[in-house]
């Protein structure tokens, strides 16, 4: 799933914007989940995750088409890293909620939390990881260009040979964050 600043709200505050969610197989008995947000963060936009957001993982486990299932992450105020004027690092938590609880609010288990910026290892073997990460994301800049000014500037999206469509680009990602399987 991919949205980028498809709400005005997400493009008031880039720090709620989601960009990419990812599910899927990581080692034997785990599942990865990876949500991206703030495509900007650090350069025109603010490093941190919005204290007052609540980011949710949500799955419908018995195609009910209602979640049952949700990993809910809440971050705390951002304060200064070390001192750093331009560092920051907030307080996170993970929970996992079922049942009602999956629906709303920010109820749950808690299964792990840490600061952001570091891999966070819980008890139980999960592992989580909240932060400034590079975008493996690469395009063409001058036909990407052309594509931002049609959609934003004129409104309209018309696919046509670019030079976007004469590029190749490979990405790989090695996952820091695994997590019991949704359905556990």
């Amino acid at each position: 799933m991919s949205h980028h600043f498809d709400t005005p709200t997400a493009k008031e505050d880039p720090r709620i914007n989601v960009c990419d969610f990812y599910l899927f197989r990581g080692r034997p008995g785990t599942t990865v989940m990876a949500l991206t947000v703030n495509p900007n963060a650090g350069v025109g936009a603010p490093d941190t995750f919005r204290d007052e957001g609540l980011y949710a993982f949500r799955f419908d486990t018995n195609r009910d088409l209602r979640e049952d299932v949700a990993f809910k992450v809440q971050f705390g105020a951002p304060t200064h890293a070390d001192g750093g004027e331009h560092r920051h690092v907030q307080t996170f938590e993970v929970r996992r909620a079922t049942g009602a609880d999956a629906l709303k609010g920010a109820a749950g288990e808690l299964i792990i939390s840490g600061n952001t910026g570091r891999v966070v290892k819980a008890d139980q073997g999960c592992l989580a990881y909240a932060g400034l990460a590079p975008d493996l994301f690469a395009s063409d800049g001058a036909g990407f260009g052309a594509f931002r000014k049609a959609l934003w500037s004129e409104n309209r999206f018309a696919p046509r040979r670019s030079r976007i469509a004469r590029t190749s680009s490979a990405a790989r990602m090695s996952p820091p964050s695994s997590s019991r399987s949704p359905a556990a």
